[in-house]
């Protein structure tokens, strides 16, 4: 079986690879980066639906459809469970590792494996887009999950991450937990999960993204193929997201819990009022905010190293910024003995930044370093299609990451650190052990 519609081969000089993209006749991109000797394939579905997505409307509809916190999550969970089969043993018996996972914005399905290539394949298909829902799996399911999100409950790092997302957003579901909560799983049924894979699980919704030692004529058809048998099919309404207005302010200063931990754990949280449109800003913004916190606290730096000596950090602590269209946050953190000494050296770092600027050769050395770390990515086919994926869901080639990267000015940092690292859009959270 051929598509109709012809494919675009996109080349990398850096990299020396090429990227062939296919959009199949049902409406699904394809998307293959070969390489070449290598014995792993890995294959990477993923949808633009994520926890954030618990209110939406259907193209068409005048009515707002609201679900409780952690039914992407749920769904997740659910698509592995089929009615004659067990689709882990199914992977397992062709040697091959699979996962998935829910992020705030997508939910992603992937095959790892060295044979068997168009049988793991064909069952990764089965998996998103044969789905079995039943009253009794649902149910079951529900005990998994409750399990899953009270062992969360009990990590003290996570629950730091989470009471800071908590007190940064006053509306917007990125407060929320990825999984919802145990009650919030308590209304999520069958019709509900029916309905929203009915509603996200669109291939004009998806993407797929493939590496290793593939041929790219034998995939396309392959992939025509199955995806018909299986009745995947275009043209489907598309899903609008109502997100609520979220004002550029913090809504909380501080959160603060005690747990059974021997020692302390911080996390500080700017929140991002940056408008930006899905694309290349979205990932401008992100480089020029992380070639920020390099400078400032990334391993090679000053700072880290005479906090470290003065063991105010450990290995546990990192900085970084993500941004997806419609919220951001960095965060800054780790354990620590003395976290009010932490978080006063940290405000002293980026008011120290402020005074002196950005050095040409280090941000040109930052830039060469995470330079680096993008054509690292490219020796792993399994690195390959989850940055690729990530990149083109934000709507940016993975090949124009080096412009982007090279587009890092000082000018720009220093506007980003003035706009961004300011007294009302940052909140603290802290884990303190028990009984102290």
């Amino acid at each position: 079986m051929k598509s109709t519609r012809p494919w675009t081969i996109r080349k990398s000089r850096l990299l020396r690879e090429e990227m062939i993209t296919h959009t199949l006749s049902c409406g699904l991109k394809a998307v293959l980066i070969p390489r070449r000797g290598f014995r792993q394939k890995v294959f990477l579905l993923t949808t633009r639906y994520g926890s954030i997505d618990i209110q939406f409307r259907i193209d068409g509809d005048r009515d707002v459809t609201k679900t409780p916190a952690g039914v992407a999550h749920y769904l997740e969970h659910q698509l592995f469970k089929k009615r004659d089969r067990n689709i882990l043993v199914d992977f397992g018996r062709e040697g091959a590792s699979s996962n998935a996972f829910t992020s705030a914005c997508s939910t992603a399905f992937y095959v790892s494996c060295t044979e068997g290539t168009e049988k793991n394949l064909a069952t990764l298909l089965d998996v998103v887009f044969s789905p079995f829902f039943s009253d009794e799996n649902v149910t079951k399911e529900r005990t998994i999950i409750e399990q899953e999100l009270r062992m969360y409950q009990d990590l003290p790092d996570h629950r730091c991450f989470a009471n800071l997302l908590d007190a940064l957003y006053h509306a917007h579901p990125a407060r929320l937990e990825v999984g919802g909560t145990v009650e919030s799983i308590q209304s999520i049924d069958r019709n509900m999960l029916e309905a929203c894979h009915r509603t996200f699980y669109t291939p004009e919704n998806m993407l797929l993204v493939a590496s290793g030692d593939l041929d790219a004529a034998k995939l396309f058809v392959f992939l025509e193929k199955r995806l018909g048998d299986l009745g995947v099919r275009g043209g489907l309404p598309a899903v609008r997201r109502d997100l609520p207005e979220e004002p550029p302010s913090a809504r909380a200063p501080r959160a603060g819990i005690a747990m059974s931990v021997s020692r302390p754990c911080i996390a500080i949280g700017f929140k991002d009022s940056a408008r930006v449109r899905k694309g290349a800003e979205i990932v401008a913004l992100e480089l020029a905010t992380n070639t920020i916190l390099d400078a400032a606290f990334g391993k090679g730096s000053l700072s880290y190293d005479r906090l470290y000596r003065k063991g105010l950090i450990d290995d546990s602590f990192s900085a970084s910024f993500a941004r997806e269209e419609s919220f951001g946050h960095t965060v800054i953190g780790g354990e620590t003995d003395d976290p009010d000494r932490l978080a006063e050296a940290i405000a002293d770092v980026l008011r120290g930044l402020r005074r002196k600027g950005f050095n040409r050769r280090d941000i040109e050395r930052l830039r060469r370093r995470r330079l680096g770390r993008y054509v690292r990515a490219f020796d792993s086919p399994e690195e390959i299609v989850f940055f690729s994926a990530d990149s083109l869901l934000k709507g940016v080639d993975p090949f124009d990451f080096p412009a982007l990267i090279k587009g890092v000015k000082r000018g720009a940092l220093f506007d980003r650190l003035e706009s961004h690292f300011i007294d009302g859009n940052f909140s603290t959270s802290l884990i303190t052990p028990a009984g102290a």
